[in-house]
């Protein structure tokens, strides 16, 4: 569990458990939070749920909304690569080692691009590592994700992924896991 910070302040949580085996791991992940970004009002839901085989997604639905609007995507394996509709109904297929934007995977940061599990496209990124150092109280490496998602990422010694800081319009946030 990471619990959501705009500036002090907790707005919300992203929860996500594991079930089943290490090689065939089942992931749901579920955030929701409440804020302000230039004085209105942002309210945010997203669930994911993952199924994976051998290192593998196999299959991914997601669906949320930002500010009333809804949005979804779904992927599955189709032979060798992964079959994705993205928020508009659009299908195309993505290599089927991408990983998604749930960020639980510590090899998160090796990815050049990923799969966006809210709108169902693929991002880019351009991760720098910045080294050990502390977050919320944790030992962590913390990396710069550069490209499409300008954000801050840490995971502790052993992989876990223990937080996010990121800016949306000059608002501030972090992800601190709890």
């Amino acid at each position: 569990t990471l619990d959501l910070y705009q500036g002090g302040k907790s707005i919300g949580q992203q929860t996500y458990t594991i079930t089943g085996s290490q090689s065939a791991p089942t992931v749901r992940s579920v955030a929701a939070f409440s804020g302000r970004v230039l004085g209105f009002r942002v309210k945010y839901d997203l669930e994911t749920n993952e199924q994976w085989q051998g290192g593998k997604l196999q299959a991914l639905n997601s669906k949320g909304q930002l500010r009333g609007q809804r949005f979804a995507m779904s992927a599955e394996k189709k032979g060798t690569a992964l079959s994705v509709s993205d928020e508009k109904g659009r299908t195309y297929f993505a290599n089927s080692g991408i990983l998604p934007t749930s960020y639980w995977m510590s090899n998160f940061i090796e990815q050049r691009e990923v799969l966006d599990t809210q709108r169902g496209g693929l991002l880019r990124l351009n991760p720098k590592a910045l080294g050990r150092g502390t977050f919320a109280g944790r030992d962590v490496r913390g990396w710069e994700l550069g490209g499409d998602l300008p954000l801050t990422i840490y995971y502790d010694r052993s992989g876990t992924w223990s937080g996010m800081s990121f800016s949306v319009f000059g608002a501030d946030f972090e992800y601190r896991r709890v």
